[in-house]
């Protein structure tokens, strides 16, 4: 019996509640409000889970692209999350700060507070989580 592609189309559009499994890690996510397609794989001994986008915009076929991309990924020894994270134009909240830091000259006085009063470098990367 075949381990992929489990679901149909038609039958994914009746779904209930639940995470429904198509195969190879990609799985449907069906909650009270949406619907969404989910990669699950397994990266250095821990779960991770990677979104392929909303059900009403990511047809079965593409998420199953998208999925098989992802899979090629970790079968090479990288993280698509991680990858996904370096393609992504949204600048990080340490880069953000750094500009913020730049932009005020290297304080500012904000109601009797010290010039100087920012978070170190170190406090931005465990926000981050680094």
């Amino acid at each position: 019996m075949s381990t992929t592609n489990r679901l149909t189309a038609l039958a994914a559009k009746s779904l209930g509640i639940g995470f429904h499994n198509d195969g190879a890690g990609l799985y449907l996510r069906v909650s009270d409000r949406r619907k969404s397609w989910v990669y699950v794989y397994q990266w250095k001994g821990r779960r991770r889970e990677m979104g392929l986008g909303g059900f009403s915009d990511t047809s079965l076929a593409e998420a199953r692209t998208k999925s098989a991309a992802a899979r090629a990924l970790v079968k090479s020894g990288v993280d698509p999350l991680a990858k996904f994270d370096q393609q992504s134009s949204a600048p990080s909240f340490s880069a953000m700060a750094e500009e913020f830091i730049a932009l005020k000259g290297g304080g500012c006085r904000m109601g009797g507070v010290p010039e100087n009063v920012f978070f170190t470098r170190a406090e931005v990367e465990a926000v981050e989580g680094r």
